[in-house]
């Protein structure tokens, strides 16, 4: 072999390992693209978990829940805080989840069982009847995810965006 067959060889050597070794950087970015979508919604869980253990177990909380999505006006200034504080908190979470789904960082299929317990929750809160108490919190484009979802409990058809 002379040196210029050396030289070819060396180069379609080069050019193997260079496809090689972007196929193991493609498949170590999808791992790792599949990792942070597990963490995200294993940290999704860590958030949910408290308030769910807290009105499993304490039942004044359980309770004022119960009051408060009956009936808002039944509850002192005090529990009437604590009631709408809660919702804010729930719709908070649910507006991370929502721009997680919505940025890509949830698979659709992750975000679905979400967005049924969220439009759960809405109705059994009653969320709607309280909704101008915290509307202007949140950012437009969550209100009009949560007004298409109250549409849904109302039994209106959702309005898609295309989303």
């Amino acid at each position: 072999m002379t040196l210029s067959d050396w030289g070819n060889l060396a180069l379609v050597c080069q050019a193997i390992f260079f496809v090689v070794s972007l196929w193991i950087l493609l498949v170590e970015l999808r791992n790792n693209t599949n990792q942070v979508r597990s963490s995200n919604i294993h940290s999704l869980v860590e958030l949910m978990t408290p308030i769910m253990l807290r009105t499993i177990e304490n039942r004044d909380l359980t309770e004022l829940c119960l009051k408060g999505a009956k009936s808002l006006e039944s509850l002192d200034d005090v529990d009437r805080e604590r009631f709408l504080n809660m919702l804010i908190w729930w719709l908070v979470i649910y507006e991370n989840i929502y721009y997680q789904w919505k940025n890509g960082y949830l698979r659709t299929e992750n975000f679905q069982p979400w967005a049924s317990f969220f439009l759960e929750i809405l109705g059994h809160y009653n969320i709607c009847k309280y909704w101008e108490h915290f509307e202007s919190q949140f950012n437009p484009v969550f209100m009009d995810y949560v007004k298409n979802e109250f549409r849904c409990i109302s039994g209106s058809p959702p309005v898609h965006s295309g989303n």
